[in-house]
Formats: C-alpha cells, sequence, structure tokens
C-alpha cells in the first residue's frame, strides 16, 4: 500500500487541527451549525447570533400605531400603481439589515425608508421633496483657514451632515473622529465631492482639508485609553462639508461630552493633549470635552464651569436628555414626513390612503379564519379542499384570501396526534393577513423569526404549549408566494356544536401554530 508523502501528512494534520479548533470553539458558544455568513440570507443573518438565539420572545401583543397603519396602507397603493413591487421592497429591506447603520431601526420605520428609496430610484421622488417635508435646507460648507479650530460632524443628530436617513452619506470620513475637535493642518485642494459622486451626482469640487487631532483627546472620547504621550497626534483627510467650528459646538446643546476612561477623576485632568497652532505657532492644550487654554496646556483646574458640578459621562448626558424630552418616536417623523411628500407629489391621493387604512385596518375582522377552520371541523368535504387548496376554498365562504400586494397561495396545513405545525417567515414578515389580520409585533421580531426555526419547541413552551417528544414539529417557513395557516385540531366534547360555535374555541395564535384550540371547558359563555 502506498502512504502519503511527508508533506502532505504535515497538510492533512494542520488542516484537521484547524477544523478540530473551529468546531471546538463554535461548540463552546452554543452553535454547532456552520452556515458561512456570505450564503446567509439577509433576513436569517440572526440565525449565528448568540444573542438572539438565547433571547425570549416579547410575546405581549403591542397596538399598532396609526403611522405604522399609513406606512402599510402607502406599500400597498405604490404596489397598485406600480411605483414599486414586493420583491423591490424586500431587496431594499434585506440590505439594510446588512447595514448596521440600521441595526436600531424598527419594522415600520425600515419599510418608510425602503419606500423613500425605492421611490427616489423610480424618479417618483427626490430627495430634495423629502428633505424638504423634514424641514432640512442644506447649508453651504463653512470657509477655513490653516489654523482654524474645528469639529468634526457626528453621524447622527441635528449637527450631522446627512440629518435624513434616507440615505446614509458615504462615508469617506473615519468614524473614530466623528464628534471631535481639531485643528486644521493644511489645505489639500479642492476635488468633487465623493458623497455626490456616490449616489451618480454631480455637483461643486468640495474644499479638502487636513485636520489635526490630539490622540488622547481622540480615545478617551470613545472611553478607551491610549498609552503614547499627550503630544501625539493624527492627521486626517477631511472634506469640508463635514467640519463645522468649534464656536457651533459650544452653543449647540446637542453635544455629548465623552464618558471618562476607568480611573480618571472626575474634573478630568491629566488626558489632555498639545497641538500646536499653525497659525501663531503657540502651544495649546486641548481637552478632551471640548474647549482650550492658550497656556501652554498642562495645568490643572476644576472642570465645572462656575457651577460647581462634575461633567457627566456621555450616557448620564443622553439619558437627561431623554428624561426632559421624552422618546420622540423618530420613525413616525420619517413616516409622516414621506407620506406629506407623497400627497404632494400627487402619488398618493388622501382619501385613497384613508380608504386603503380602512381596509387594512379590517382585514379578518369578519373571523375569516375561525369561519375556515369551524367550517373544515364541521365538513369533512370542505375539510379536504382546505387541505388541498385553501384558495378555492375561501372562496366558497366568500372570502378572498390571496394578499393586497401580490398574489399569494394559502396553504393549509393540519394538526394531527403525530405532528404540530408552526408557521414563520425568516426573510421578513409574510403573513395570511387577509385572513388574520395584521401580524402581531412578536411575528416580526427577529427573535422569533431567529428561534422559531431553530428551537421552535422552546418557543412554544414559553408560550405555554409542550409537545411531547412523541409529536413531530413541523416549522413551515413563508419565504415566497405561500400563506400559511395550521388547522387545529378539533377539541373533544365539541360534538354537536354549531359552526359559530365551534369558530369561538379559534384563535388567532392556534392559527400561526403557537396553541392549540380552546377547550371547550375554559371557552366564554
Amino acid at each position: 500500500a502506498s502512504f502519503p508523502s511527508p508533506s502532505k501528512l504535515v497538510l492533512l494534520t494542520l488542516v484537521t487541527q484547524f477544523f478540530v479548533v473551529k468546531y471546538c470553539i463554535r461548540w463552546s458558544l452554543g452553535v454547532t451549525q456552520v452556515m458561512p455568513p456570505k450564503f446567509l440570507p439577509a433576513g436569517a443573518l440572526g440565525m449565528n447570533d448568540p444573542a438572539l438565539y438565547l433571547a425570549k420572545v416579547d410575546f405581549a401583543d403591542k397596538r399598532i400605531e396609526f403611522w405604522e397603519q399609513q406606512v402599510h396602507a402607502c406599500l400597498g397603493l405604490l404596489s397598485q400603481s406600480k411605483v414599486l413591487c414586493t420583491d423591490q421592497m424586500r431587496r431594499t429591506v434585506e440590505g439594510m439589515e446588512l447595514d448596521e447603520n440600521y441595526s436600531h431601526i424598527d419594522y415600520y420605520s425600515r419599510w418608510t425608508i425602503a419606500m423613500a428609496n425605492l421611490c427616489i430610484e423610480a424618479g417618483a421622488l427626490t430627495e430634495a421633496d423629502l428633505d424638504r417635508e423634514l424641514g432640512i435646507t442644506v447649508e453651504p460648507s463653512a470657509t477655513f483657514e490653516v489654523g482654524d479650530r474645528v469639529l468634526v460632524r457626528p453621524l447622527e443628530g441635528s449637527l450631522s451632515l446627512n440629518q435624513s436617513i434616507w440615505r446614509r452619506p458615504h462615508l469617506r470620513t473615519p468614524g473614530y473622529i466623528f464628534g471631535q475637535e481639531g485643528i486644521i493642518e493644511r489645505f489639500v485642494g479642492a476635488f468633487p465631492n465623493p458623497s455626490l459622486r456616490a449616489y451618480g451626482k454631480e455637483g461643486s469640487d468640495e474644499k479638502l482639508f487636513r485636520v489635526r487631532f490630539g490622540q488622547m483627546n481622540v480615545w478617551n472620547a470613545a472611553g478607551l485609553t491610549y498609552s503614547g504621550s499627550d503630544t501625539d497626534t493624527v492627521d486626517v483627510e477631511i472634506y469640508a462639508n463635514w467640519l463645522l467650528p468649534t464656536t457651533t459646538a459650544a452653543a449647540t446643546p446637542t453635544r455629548a461630552k465623552r464618558a471618562r476612561s476607568p480611573g480618571e477623576n472626575e474634573s478630568g485632568g491629566g488626558l489632555g493633549c498639545i497641538i500646536e497652532d499653525a497659525k501663531t505657532g503657540e502651544s495649546t492644550s486641548v481637552h478632551p470635552h471640548g474647549h482650550a487654554h492658550g497656556d501652554g496646556g498642562g495645568h490643572a483646574h476644576t472642570h465645572d464651569h462656575g457651577d460647581g458640578q462634575p461633567h457627566e459621562t456621555r450616557a448620564e448626558v443622553e439619558q437627561t436628555a431623554l428624561d426632559r424630552e421624552g422618546v420622540p418616536h423618530d420613525g413616525q417623523a420619517y413616516a409622516e414626513a414621506f407620506i406629506r411628500a407623497l400627497i404632494v407629489r400627487k402619488i398618493v391621493a388622501p382619501e385613497a390612503l384613508r380608504k386603503m387604512i380602512e381596509a387594512i385596518d379590517s382585514m379578518g375582522s369578519k373571523q375569516e379564519g375561525p369561519r375556515l377552520v369551524a367550517r373544515a371541523w364541521a365538513d369533512e368535504n370542505f375539510k379536504k379542499l382546505l387541505l388541498s387548496d385553501g384558495n378555492a376554498a375561501a372562496k366558497e365562504l366568500g372570502i378572498d384570501a390571496s394578499n393586497v400586494n401580490a398574489p399569494t397561495m394559502l396553504t393549509v396545513v393540519e394538526n394531527t396526534s403525530e405532528v404540530h405545525n408552526l408557521v414563520v417567515c425568516t426573510l421578513c414578515s409574510c403573513y395570511p393577513a387577509k385572513i388574520l389580520g395584521l401580524s402581531p409585533q412578536w411575528y416580526k421580531s427577529r427573535v422569533y423569526r431567529t428561534r422559531s426555526v431553530r428551537d421552535p419547541r422552546g418557543v412554544l413552551l414559553e408560550f405555554g404549549t409542550h409537545i411531547p417528544d412523541n409529536v413531530s414539529v413541523r416549522v413551515h417557513d413563508s419565504t415566497a408566494d405561500c400563506r400559511y395557516l395550521v388547522l387545529p385540531a378539533r377539541p373533544a366534547g365539541t360534538s354537536g356544536w354549531t359552526e359559530e360555535q365551534l369558530g369561538g374555541l379559534v384563535s388567532r395564535d392556534s392559527m400561526i401554530g403557537l396553541c392549540p384550540a380552546t377547550d371547550p371547558a375554559d371557552a366564554k359563555e
């Protein structure tokens, strides 16, 4: 028998060790399924996220807000008028799930931004239309000279370059110096604006500067430690539209002060760095809290600004602002601006919007789901039709089972003594809305979407439904054109009941598969 050469044996050993170590690390983290991230669909990103896998589903029925109903209605109207389609929406929303900048944005806010971008792509709206409704005006970049002290705009907030979230700016400014102060070291020249060119637009050239920052300022402001000298600096190329004069920042209360590093005293002393002023040649001490003293630096003083109070941390400043002003929902402001822009441009009529909201609000209100289930329990032939062709069976009861935005197939699956069914949509939130009404908020949550396929029995148990080991759990992932409805098992003790009585035992959650039909003993009189 022939044996591999020594070099091949060494290579084989190294490869084997690599995969053993990799598997052991994943096993220790509780991740045993290996799926390369590049092959994961955007909506399934949470499948390998231990945090989502370990989180519990919040099954509380949260009321859908009026602005969310408006957004949902706009999707129906824009689909009907061919401005966009469901697949375009999916593509845009999935792209947002890949962008960490949108990780904090909720379900209907993502819908708003996705539709706004698609309207821009289609030429139905412009960014100017949207910004106008938000009250945003673009001001010309300030004029700076070498030696000027400047503030780099933050990514978010009233001082940001892109106050709207319709589109994120093309970032040629590194994130670690957002909101930082520095000194203009030199004027480089004027160049085409990359933020415009990234979106295929042309505009006047933008001035480019090199700005010098104190290393200690930069990293201490982020709550990190810099181990070098307080004279160390970093020079960064920054376009003028990303810069503000420091007087603007000083007058603006929305600037969040930095978080103190561990072990730093409340006065904030000892963390400044020295930058030489290119105008005067004098050394200036620039402190992390954002003001300077032209005394050569290195002095110690209290930073209470005359009020006897130490600086708050970044988190404290933000929390104080929230406590004073409440927490307005950004999504509502953007949704209302988007809808106003659609109405102004006559893409959507107010009356059509009102009627669509009424139609959406009435979905499932005529007990469509319970009627289908009750008839199937009472009529074996109807049950066979319902399981083979849900749309045709629904039509016999005068129910249109297809969704508003696109034709869909109602697919009914039956719970038996051997199989329990559970419905989810891991990619977005596909759901038989024409039968059950709008999907609950928890159904749209990434926790439910993640755990329902990875740990369906655990999810069911959290809801109070225990599935015996001898019963198979069958998860139905609604990823395309089917809309699933679970036909729960008919409860015992209902012989001779009318369809109306039977319908009273059928809940929305039982038709999703979270629980069985209501026990007759527990049914309300």
